[in-house]
């Protein structure tokens, strides 16, 4: 409830789900925890918040890949800097995303090859499902998109400080 997340500080008004990639049902969900100066993270690792079932590197899902945060325009998310600076794999309808993007509800996300979507926990039911779109890229694009987002990195300047700052 509202009240009591402003109260703790801790807000969870939406959800992250994992899809399966040929249904699209939901096989994992769960709340989104975040503060105003906490980030809730999804990926391989087992030491997010949100790990991924069933995720290799193969599926161009990194171990720590996007991460969510809450700032006073709302909830958003943005994918990673990987150890060598380039932005971990995330599609939004087939566009390669390397910037914070706003949550939108029942949105399918390719963390790689993995589909998630973001959901408001009020709208979330049992029957829920998803269209995992037909987006089916080959390794090649995998390849070139990971290329991409080196070349974006480098030519934008961006450093991988260790630091925790995460804003848009």
């Amino acid at each position: 409830d509202d009240e009591a997340g402003e109260e703790t500080g801790i807000f969870t008004e939406w959800a992250v789900v994992q899809l399966d990639r040929a249904t699209g049902v939901p096989i994992k969900k769960k709340n989104i925890k975040v503060s105003e100066k906490a980030v809730f993270t999804i990926g391989r690792n087992k030491s997010c918040d949100f790990v991924l079932e069933g995720a290799t590197p193969e599926d161009y899902a990194s171990r720590k890949h996007l991460g969510v945060g809450r700032d006073e325009n709302g909830y958003f998310a943005k994918p990673f800097p990987r150890p060598d600076n380039s932005k971990a794999l995330t599609y939004i309808e087939g566009q390669l995303i390397v910037d914070s993007f706003d949550l939108v509800d029942r949105q399918v996300i390719l963390l790689g090859k993995i589909p998630i979507a973001f959901v408001r926990n009020e709208d979330l039911r049992k029957d829920l499902k998803f269209n995992p779109g037909t987006d089916k890229r080959d390794q090649e694009s995998f390849e070139r998109d990971y290329e991409n987002t080196m070349a974006f990195s480098r030519n934008s300047g961006a450093q991988n400080n260790g630091s925790n700052g995460f804003t848009r």
